[in-house]
């Protein structure tokens, strides 16, 4: 039992990373209707930001060279949005996939030149290397630091969409772009708040897996492509899907990876959640919480 519960509050942890991701692909999707998949060049810069200046390095706190990682991968993303994003907004919607995948290349390939980062793994330098153990289950605690942090920054983005005047802008801007121009909204200017956040929340999940008892690796972008289930699952353009979907994923790959047979091979929790993905499609095509489209003939 003590067992199954520290996979619980691990898989909870992985959950709520991938709920991260897939909110900052959802907010992106809601505001340009289409997938950029850079999404893991942010999450690596956030992580390597924060290494870099943190108190393994510099010496300075974990917390400050945190903020000032984010600062920095959100002034980033603003200058993409505007250089890359707004040009191909009326665009057909490959073209900014295409582009923002050459973009995750280059900046990928950018990190991997530091020669101490390509070939060594390091913890982030949070200092949760600990463990707690509540009524004798161990715990690591940088899964609670992981789940509280995700709780606070999902809550509040969810407070701000449907309670402030950013997310009403927002929302206008998703059902349909020309009325909320023609209704005096700058959609330009909503766009580059949503790639911001966004990419804020990957830079964010980047630094989580970064923690112990996980590592900074180049190899940790692939955390962005595996929360695409996530999104798929909950349904696209779903704040609330991308939460659900997330821990879905986080939940199916921990438990798989804990209980799958030897027969399917040591990384089959990698695949499982693509699995399930499928079979959401199969029962109900536009996810969980999405919304089927209907067109008029």
């Amino acid at each position: 039992m003590g067992a199954l519960t520290g996979i619980l509050v691990g898989g909870a942890a992985t959950g709520c990373v991938y709920a991260l991701l897939a909110a900052a692909y959802t907010l992106v999707f809601k505001a340009s209707h289409t997938v950029p998949l850079m999404f893991g060049a942010f999450l690596l810069l956030g992580g390597y930001g924060a290494f870099q200046l943190g108190p393994r390095t510099t010496g300075l706190p974990f917390f400050a060279a945190t903020a000032v990682a984010v600062l920095v991968v959100a002034a980033v993303a603003w200058a993409v949005q505007r250089a890359v994003a707004r040009p191909l907004i009326a665009a057909r919607p490959d073209a900014l996939i295409i582009a923002t995948v050459g973009l995750d290349l280059a900046i990928r390939s950018l990190l991997s030149a530091n020669d101490t980062w390509a070939l060594n793994s390091a913890e982030v330098g949070s200092g949760w290397e600990s463990s707690v153990h509540p009524a004798g289950v161990a715990v690591a605690v940088s899964d609670v630091w992981i789940v509280g942090i995700s709780v606070v920054l999902l809550g509040g983005l969810g407070a701000a969409v449907l309670g402030t005047r950013w997310g009403l802008t927002m929302r206008a801007c998703a059902a349909d772009r020309e009325a909320a121009r023609a209704q005096g909204i700058s959609t330009t200017r909503n766009l580059a708040s949503v790639w911001v956040i966004a990419a804020v929340l990957a830079a964010v999940a980047g630094i989580l897996v970064g923690t112990f008892p996980r590592t900074l690796d180049l190899a940790n972008h692939t955390w962005a492509l595996r929360a695409l289930p996530a999104v798929v699952i909950g349904g696209l353009g779903s704040l609330r899907g991308a939460v659900v979907g997330g821990l879905v994923v986080g939940y199916a790959e921990v438990l798989t990876a804990a209980y799958q047979p030897a027969a399917l091979g040591g990384n089959f929790q990698l695949v499982f959640p693509f699995v399930v993905m499928f079979v959401v499609l199969l029962v109900r095509p536009q996810g969980l919480f999405g919304r089927a489209e209907v067109a008029r003939i």
